[in-house]
């Protein structure tokens, strides 16, 4: 599948414009949003599990709503062997994510996100190559492989293969998160809470892209 270089190029832009996340219900400057950045392993193999992102302990105030849209990209190549396995992916990731918070207050907040998936062979593993070489780093056996090509197999040794396509937009697994402050950040001792999430299982598993 060719990988729609504009859309790669129009969504870099995105990122460089700014990680804006326009907040609801309360003046601006009553509340601060200081990271981190939502970002996740992109790997295929690890979408198949609980991915928690980072995220700030000191929820949003009582009847504050945050609505965020994400963009990310990732550059993607591993091969391996072991006594249960023969590995090889390679690819480009292309991640849009939809999330909204809700502060519902004592420091509780419930959070959604719903990320989707979109894959190719790419445009830069030649940029990468070339940027490793230049500072001779090693290219974990990358070289070896044809360039911009989209692969996603697993071998067993009964000879068993899976083997998925290029997805185009597909849905991820919803993340449904409910954390809470319980001690506030002093001077000398930061701030703690804790969250659970449950993630449903909304992404196609048998395509490799969801638990």
């Amino acid at each position: 599948m060719k990988f729609p270089h504009r859309l790669c190029l129009a969504s870099c832009l995105l990122l460089a414009i700014g990680f804006g996340r326009p907040t609801f219900g309360e003046e601006p400057s009553a509340f601060s949003a200081h990271g981190p950045l939502h970002y996740r392993n992109h790997n295929p193999i690890y979408l198949q599990i609980a991915n928690i992102v980072p995220m700030r302990v000191v929820p949003l105030p009582k009847g504050v709503a945050e609505a965020a849209v994400g963009i990310s990209y990732a550059n993607i190549f591993e091969q391996f062997t072991t006594v249960s396995h023969d590995v090889l992916l390679d690819m480009e990731i292309l991640r849009p994510t939809l999330s909204l918070a809700y502060g519902m207050g004592r420091g509780m907040a419930i959070s959604v996100e719903l990320p989707f998936t979109h894959g190719g062979g790419g445009i830069i593993d030649g940029f990468l190559e070339g940027f490793h070489n230049a500072f001779g780093l090693p290219n974990a056996g990358r070289e070896n492989f044809p360039r911009d090509q989209f692969v996603y197999r697993m071998r067993r040794p009964d000879g068993t293969l899976f083997e998925s396509g290029a997805p185009s937009f597909v849905p991820g697994d919803l993340m449904m998160t409910l954390r809470q402050e319980v001690l506030p950040e002093v001077r000398r001792r930061p701030a703690i809470g804790w969250f659970a999430v449950i993630e449903p299982p909304t992404a196609k598993a048998s395509a490799g892209w969801g638990n």
